[in-house]
């Protein structure tokens, strides 16, 4: 069975070890070796401590759980772009939970999220270019392929990324529950 609930300080080493094992994962490729292979989980436990010690207004962090094992998580900014509203700074499924409806569970509750909370605006996200199973997720939940631009990794490599979005976050919810009740 799997649990959604609101992140919690206590989680950050949770959630930095799934971040940097995720980014390890998918990618390879995109961002070098050496920086992939170094210490992205102190990096990323740092990130994740401050982001729940210090939250920013409109932030929301939203972990799924099985068996008290965290499963994926996806973080949200409400509000962040006047034109194209909430900006989904990330989503993560754990490699042994993928394919089980989590991605989408998430996604549905980060809809949820903004209508409960009277956001403005649609919901969006990057992706990178040749993350191909990313892409096709979102495709699959509704989301549009609306504009193409340049990440600057903190490798400092360049990767092309696709601004992926859905006009509302009714349209996520339509799209990420449909997804949702297939895959489980």
């Amino acid at each position: 069975m799997i649990v959604l609930r609101e992140a919690a300080a206590a989680d950050a080493t949770a959630l930095a070890r799934l971040h940097a094992r995720s980014w390890r994962g998918f990618y390879r490729g995109m961002m070098s070796d050496a920086w992939l292979d170094g210490d992205i989980d102190a990096e990323r436990g740092a990130f994740w401590s401050n982001a729940l010690a210090s939250p920013v207004p409109g932030q929301a962090v939203i972990v799924a759980e099985a068996q008290g094992e965290l499963a994926g998580f996806v973080h949200l900014h409400a509000n962040h772009d006047a034109a194209w509203g909430s900006y989904v700074h990330a989503l993560h499924v754990a490699a042994t939970f993928q394919g089980r409806g989590i991605g989408a569970r998430l996604m549905d509750a980060v809809g949820e999220w903004c209508e409960r909370h009277g956001t403005r605006g649609g919901v969006w996200l990057w992706v990178l270019e040749p993350n191909a199973p990313a892409r096709a997720f979102y495709e699959r939940i509704g989301a549009r392929n609306v504009e193409r631009d340049v990440w600057e990794a903190p490798d400092g490599g360049r990767v092309p990324k696709f601004r992926y979005a859905w006009p509302s976050p009714q349209a996520l919810r339509a799209g990420a529950g449909q997804a949702a009740r297939t895959e489980r």
